[in-house]
């Protein structure tokens, strides 16, 4: 019986610590409408909107939290998402090249990056400088100048490099 009672008050109290465990650190919890499509990437603004990239769908931008969502480019995959120090948002669309926005995802332009059929996965960064990085399958690129043009420059390094010792 002593048992039996010390098990039950056991179980009652790690019940308890648990659920008090769970309220204190948060549970995972779906906030966003992206039933049945994919999220590729997310990046937030210093602003504080958050910027969602998903497959097919387009990219979507929340001002609330991920309360609400509007769409800000669509039908299209954004594969990745960059924002750099002055609040430019970059984004790669799939086939398409590369986007920047210096409005906070209302307009945007195209930043003239070359886009290849066999170069469909990309990854996309800025640094505190506002320069642009982006990765693909053939090699690293960089814009110095927010997007407006770039340069392909591991192989730039390279044949420099063969240039020095030829």
């Amino acid at each position: 019986m002593k048992t039996k009672f010390l098990s039950s008050t056991l179980f009652i109290v790690l019940f308890f610590i648990n659920n008090q465990i769970k309220a204190d650190i948060g549970e995972w919890k779906s906030f966003a409408p992206f039933y049945g499509t994919e999220v590729l990437c997310m990046a937030k603004h210093p602003n504080g909107e958050i910027f969602a990239g998903t497959q097919y769908d387009g990219l979507y931008m929340s001002n609330d939290h991920g309360n609400s969502w509007k769409l800000c480019v669509p039908s299209c995959t954004v594969s990745a998402i960059a924002i750099d120090s002055t609040g430019n948002i970059y984004i790669i669309i799939t086939l398409y090249g590369v986007q920047k926005s210096t409005d906070g995802g209302n307009n945007w332009v195209d930043c003239n990056f070359p886009s290849f059929n066999d170069e469909s996965d990309f990854s996309l960064a800025s640094d505190k400088d506002g320069k642009i990085y982006i990765g693909t399958r053939k090699g690293l690129y960089l814009s110095k100048d927010q997007g407006t043009t770039g340069l392909k420059f591991l192989i730039h390094l390279f044949i420099i490099l063969l240039e020095e010792f030829a």
